[in-house]
């Protein structure tokens, strides 16, 4: 994720990655993907957000187990970010929030759609 090239795109899916990269990394991937986005482009989000919440430390012990055991990669360990950080990165980088659906996801999991 950062170091292939990404092509220009209509939609671009960042689904369940971000958390196993730095915040560093995962402004470098949010980066990457608002600017292969085409004018009007959807980006689509799903990821675990930081939070001090029952629901967030249940996704917190499932990714650890899930790494542990293998099923999901290791990267950096995980970097859970809040709600806040994602807004903001993905703002600061042109895209504009138009729906949020916390109810796609189990736990902490929500899904945030961008505009470019």
């Amino acid at each position: 994720m950062l170091r292939e090239d990404y092509p220009a795109a209509d939609c671009v899916l960042l689904i369940d990655a971000l958390h196993y990269w730095t915040a560093d990394k995962q402004r470098q991937i949010i980066g990457r993907c608002a600017a292969a986005l085409r004018p009007g482009g959807i980006l689509i989000f799903r990821d675990g957000l930081a939070a001090d919440s029952w629901s967030h430390r249940l996704v917190d012990w499932f990714e650890r187990w899930a790494v542990l055991i293998g099923h999901n990669p290791r990267g950096d360990g995980l970097c859970f970010q809040s709600r806040e950080f994602y807004v903001r990165e993905f703002v600061g980088r042109g895209l504009r929030l138009i729906e949020e659906a916390p109810d796609w996801g189990r736990g902490s999991n929500t899904v945030l759609l961008l505009r470019k």
